[in-house]
């Protein structure tokens, strides 16, 4: 079996065009086709050993909201993606293992029609932000036949290690179909708005839409089947509004959970980072017009016999908003069971949609 390794010490990373941030990078590559049975390591130990979310806590604490989150942003950016396609039609990845990864292991940027089948992620815990699959800007992806486990400690109730995304789909995705996915340990498959410095000052529109996720086994990972929204802006004291958009049109379906904790979630308060629990978010709000209500509409969202085991209080948790609440939400054949003794519950705020066939534990809208 062959590997590509990446140099040891972050400062033998070369740039090329004056851009950082990625290792191996395809832009522009029409009809390509990467496959293989070997593996490439990002070698991400060192990169890793910069705590960043430590200093982050700290400048939290000095620095006004805008310029921590500003500063965070940069601080995070340097490290290196391990293998990021960009601007490119009909793509082929099939094969290969990505292991270790300064940042994220695979990225798909302003791309359409990639097909991604057997391949194999894998990171060991204390790993920050290493998500297994990343797209962006892309649409008519398929991801098939693959097993992604981004934190590999494991952790105990209530207390987590770090724990990245196994896949996660960000700002104008379309058209993804993404199915027999093993993802564990991990975040889960997620769906997430995180609105960034110019789409926030331009107030643009950012939409993912069109979803079809089937036959997932989540092991022992943080969530499940998973939306977000981050709903923080910058500069409101010279611009009225942040970005808007909407994630409509996705189905979460013949879904296995094996001890996640957050088996089905959608959360339209989410704070990025470890830096954002809720006293922080409370923080936030004082922090004059930094946080929105919700500009993200989230609707037309199944989710579909879903069974397993839970690790969390709520098998269910639905946390929208009530300036701009979750609408046309289906609840399928849902049979989730708490792992301890305690029955797992279900936290329903501002949805609107309806429940279809057994569901365990009960719900209503």
């Amino acid at each position: 079996m062959s590997y590509i390794t990446a140099p040891r010490e972050p400062s033998r990373w070369r740039c090329y065009d004056k851009r950082c941030d990625k290792w191996i990078h395809f832009k522009h590559a029409n009809g390509l086709t990467v496959r293989g049975n070997g593996t490439i390591n990002g070698r991400g130990y060192n990169w890793w050993n910069v705590n960043v979310s430590q200093f982050s806590k700290f400048l939290f604490l000095i620095l006004p909201c805008f310029c921590f989150t500003i500063l965070t942003f940069f601080i995070t950016s340097i490290s290196r993606t391990a293998f990021e396609i960009s601007h490119s039609e009909n793509i082929s990845l099939t094969g290969l293992r990505f292991i270790d990864s300064p940042r994220m292991h695979v990225h798909f940027e302003k791309s359409k029609s990639a097909r991604v089948t057997n391949i194999t992620i894998d990171a060991p815990g204390e790993s920050p932000n290493t998500d297994g699959i990343h797209v962006s800007g892309s649409s008519d992806v398929i991801i098939d036949h693959c097993q992604i486990g981004t934190g590999n400690f494991g952790h105990t109730y209530y207390i987590f290690i770090h724990r990245d995304d196994c896949i996660s789909i960000v700002d104008g995705c379309s058209h993804l179909n993404i199915s027999n996915i093993i993802c564990g340990p991990g975040h889960g498959i997620r769906l997430v708005f995180i609105y960034l410095l110019l789409n926030l000052i331009f107030g643009s529109n950012d939409n993912v839409e069109d979803i079809f996720v089937s036959d997932v086994l989540f092991i022992s990972s943080t969530n499940g089947a998973r939306i977000k929204t981050w709903q923080v802006k910058y500069f409101s004291f010279l611009f009225d509004q942040g970005g808007k958009g909407h994630a409509s049109n996705i189905i979460f379906e013949r879904i296995r959970t094996q001890d996640s904790y957050n088996p089905i979630i959608i959360d339209q308060f989410y704070c990025d980072g470890e830096y954002c629990t809720e006293h922080v978010s409370n923080f936030y709000l004082k922090c004059s017009g930094l946080l929105q209500d919700s500009a993200v509409k989230v609707s037309n969202v199944t989710f579909r016999h879903v069974q397993g085991t839970s690790q969390g209080e709520f098998a269910v948790k639905l946390d929208c908003s009530a300036s701009v609440p979750c609408t046309g939400i289906v609840l399928e054949d849902i049979d989730i069971r708490s792992g301890y003794e305690n029955q797992a519950r279900v936290y329903t705020s501002n949805v609107q949609g309806i429940v279809m066939g057994l569901t365990i534990p009960q719900t209503h809208f």
